[in-house]
């Protein structure tokens, strides 16, 4: 992940009153098509094989109207383990992680109570990883889930 400006707790917490919608993280091949109608974006696929584990998964690339780029990583299986976003604008955190945003909130409160100020969030719950942050015009990020990365995938991975 680039070295940015991490995401000011103020900008993070007024995102998470943004609607209910389908999950992204943690949900299926359907639930990226969701995104992609809800956040009227244009989508891409790459496929990636790690050939010594036999390990595969997918990258879904999400183009939104203002050229923030989300890319969802569905495992072999199916299942959404990652996002990452990057861009001038913020993505709909809520639409990306979906049922993981309520823990999130939670948690960011409790990391800005430990870490105060204007700095980047980087925090884990029991089933999710985020690091978050920018500044204007300049927002980058990733969400995951460890219990659920493919054998053979990299944290670097996820990008």
């Amino acid at each position: 992940m680039k070295s940015h400006r991490w995401l000011s707790p103020i900008m993070f917490v007024c995102l998470i009153g943004s609607p209910v919608a389908h999950a992204a993280l943690g949900g299926n091949a359907q639930s990226v098509q969701a995104d992609q109608a809800n956040m009227e974006a244009a989508r891409t696929s790459a496929r990636q094989m790690f050939a010594a584990v036999q390990s595969t998964y997918t990258i879904q690339s999400l183009t939104l109207p203002s050229g923030t780029v989300v890319h969802e990583y569905l495992s072999a299986t199916g299942q959404v383990f990652a996002v990452t976003w990057q861009g001038s604008t913020m993505p709909d955190l809520q639409q990306i992680l979906g049922g993981y945003m309520g823990g999130v909130a939670d948690a960011v409160k409790t990391y800005r109570g430990q870490h105060p100020g204007i700095g980047p969030v980087s925090l884990s719950t029991d089933n999710v990883v985020i690091q978050a942050g920018g500044h204007m015009g300049v927002y980058v990020g990733r969400a995951y889930l460890p219990a659920a990365l493919p054998a053979g995938v990299a944290l670097d991975d996820i990008q």
